[in-house]
């Protein structure tokens, strides 16, 4: 199975309804953006470290590495930066 496909299903059961957006970077990597709800009263570190631990627990070690920046959002902050 593709890492982009697990990386995807990770970040969907760790945060139910998030809009998930993945690419592949070159070097076989993976990144993109992750939009929930769920972020909103939450700062970006801890958003981070929410999301390397899904990614943790759902990833092989030698497959972590190879999860470039995934971006986390509120709907809110996403709509923000689409009107730029």
């Amino acid at each position: 199975m593709a890492l982009i496909d697990n990386v995807r299903r990770a970040l969907l059961r760790a945060f139910p309804g998030a809009e998930v957006r993945l690419r592949r970077k070159p070097a076989n990597r993976v990144g993109g953006s992750l939009v929930w709800e769920g972020f909103d009263t939450q700062m970006q570190i801890d958003r981070q470290v929410q999301l390397r631990q899904a990614i943790g627990a759902a990833l092989s070690p030698d497959q972590q590495p190879l999860v470039s920046f995934i971006l986390t959002l509120t709907p809110d902050e996403e709509a923000i930066l689409a009107e730029q």
